[in-house]
């Protein structure tokens, strides 16, 4: 239609222009008809452009209701994929919620279960720190105090993991440097282990490769923590043969390597052990359980701490997974490596008040404060402490925070109000941030969770009380032989033989050599059973002060 239309239109126009000159010429024949041709070829000419342009037109016209149909559909899609973002949305909110219920309701489970668990297990940490530092002790039970001693530590510092799990998947905890007496941690793993690979029918050893410093700079729990987590995994997954522990250290590093003759692990498992809650798949792990979270958060502390882990493994031949850590050494002195020695302090004597509603958990602290020469005088209760308070005038007050009636914090506010100026210690299961904000904005001074590391609240109490503690002296004298003793003491040459070993600090290789020694030279039994007595206990510096006491009487 708009085809014709525009010829009809265009035809007219050109027939006007073209008439005048047709009529002119009607006469002349040659004239008309050329000049009627040539209106003729114009006029096709013009139609050709007018069927392009109407061609043109239509397609224009044509594209753009598609595009407009084409817009309106996806208009139409995109409200429906709208509608069911909404749906989704309101689901996803839905399970936000069930979610933070849940996760509620876990705080709360974990909150009473911790606040549950502190409290005997303070009772545990604290009596085997009694235990530990008891003379009485026989020999051959100090070993398996020492060993209870850390156990019940490394049980309280899985009770904080337990509440900083979320701050550990976001690595957003803090790390807390201190001094670590590096052979007795060495010691410690040692023993422990030695004693569930025994259990299992496995050989485990524990290999120094070359000298280790006394005292290193580090997180002593997270060091630990990572050890105790692939050793566990070692054991776990080595129904027979072997487990090793090897420590090398160099230019402040430590490499830890622990070497078990184990199941393996594929080589398609060695990317994917480290992910969250994976297992072992291998039919040769047997019935061996977990979290699944042991190697994550192994690997999480490890480059947390600036270090490095690696794994290499053999299906059916064993695993070898190695940790560098950054492990500073550090001197220290004399004062600082005798604080687990304390037996007193100078000047007059001090009273402490112990403000809790459980009769245990006062007698704990009791047993420990009394032997130094402490005053002890005890409350039941808020109420009872704010009744003796007066009488009592101590000059530090020990209180827990969860007791029936006035709760520790209320107790401390009142105790506040008239105006006693004491220091006040809290010592609680209550071990929230939230509880130690609360506690220090009543008026507290300081704040111990249970359970309590006596060490950590001797610390406490000789800062606010000021005090000067008595120590033990060194007794590593007294077990050196002399000429006089009833042990005899090797010649020279053995001796010697056995300083260059303690000189470099192999004491793999001394503890090998004096077994040879003591098969060798049976006479001399007595004195080479006190070295591997030092060898266990990895008392490297009184090895040496022995063997060369000895061999200037020899």
């Amino acid at each position: 239609m708009l085809f014709s239309f525009l010829a009809v239109l265009t035809g007219i126009f050109i027939s006007i222009i073209y008439y005048q000159d047709l009529l002119a010429t009607k006469n002349n024949h040659g004239s008309f008809d050329l000049i009627f041709n040539n209106f003729l070829k114009i006029y096709a000419s013009l139609l050709v452009f007018l069927g392009l342009g109407t061609w043109w037109i239509i397609l224009n016209e044509e594209s753009r209701k598609v595009a407009l149909e084409e817009t309106h559909k996806q208009t139409q899609l995109l409200l429906e994929e709208i509608a069911e973002h909404q749906k989704t949305d309101s689901k996803l909110q839905d399970a936000i919620r069930m979610a933070e219920a849940a996760n509620q309701a876990k705080s709360r489970f974990l909150s009473n279960m911790s606040h549950e668990i502190r409290s005997p297990l303070n009772s545990i940490v604290g009596y085997a720190h009694i235990l530990n530092q008891d003379p009485k002790i026989p020999a051959h039970r100090k070993q398996a105090v020492e060993t209870l001693k850390r156990s019940s530590e490394h049980l309280s510092d899985l009770i904080e993991d337990i509440l900083d799990i979320a701050k550990i998947e976001a690595r957003k905890f803090d790390l807390k440097y201190q001094t670590i007496d590096f052979s007795s941690l060495i010691r410690h793993l040692e023993h422990t282990f030695s004693v569930q690979a025994e259990s299992k029918g496995l050989l485990f050893s524990c290999i120094v490769v070359n000298r280790l410093p006394r005292w290193v700079r580090g997180d002593e729990k997270r060091v630990g923590q990572i050890l105790i987590n692939l050793l566990s995994n070692a054991i776990k997954f080595t129904p027979n043969g072997s487990v090793s522990l090897k420590i090398a250290y160099s230019a402040g590093v430590a490499t830890f390597q622990i070497i078990d003759t184990g199941v393996g692990i594929a080589p398609d498992q060695l990317q994917q052990i480290f992910q969250p809650f994976t297992r072992l798949t291998s039919a040769n792990a047997g019935n061996a359980v977990g979290s699944g979270l042991g190697l994550t958060i192994s690997k999480t502390l490890t480059e947390v701490m600036g270090g490095e882990i690696t794994v290499d493994s053999k299906l059916a031949q064993g695993t070898t997974f190695s940790v560098k850590l950054l492990l500073p050494s550090v001197h220290v002195s004399a004062s600082e490596k005798r604080d687990d020695t304390i037996i007193g302090y100078q000047g007059s004597r001090r009273k402490i008040l112990l403000v809790d509603d459980q009769k245990s958990q006062r007698q704990l602290l009791i047993d420990i404060l009394e032997p130094l020469g402490f005053i002890i005088c005890e409350a039941s209760s808020g109420e009872n402490c704010l009744f003796k308070i007066m009488r009592e005038r101590p000059d530090l007050i020990i209180m827990d925070i969860s007791m029936p009636g006035l709760n520790g914090i209320d107790t401390t506010s009142q105790l506040r109000k008239l105006e006693i100026s004491s220091p006040i210690l809290i010592v609680s299961a209550n071990a929230y941030a939230d509880d130690r904000v609360a506690a220090i904005n009543a008026g507290c001074n300081d704040f111990l969770p249970k359970p309590i590391n006596p060490t950590d609240l001797l610390d406490r109490i000789g800062t606010w009380l000021n005090l000067d503690w008595i120590y033990i002296q060194p007794q590593f004298e007294s077990v050196i032989p002399d000429a006089q003793s009833d042990i005899a003491i090797p010649p020279e040459d053995l001796l010697e033989s056995c300083e260059i070993f303690a000189r470099i600090g192999d004491m793999l290789g001394l503890k090998s050599h004096v077994l040879n020694l003591m098969t060798s030279h049976p006479e001399y039994d007595g004195f080479f059973q006190t070295i591997l007595e030092m060898i266990k206990a990895f008392k490297v510096t009184e090895i040496r002060q022995i063997l060369a006491a000895a061999n200037r009487n020899a």
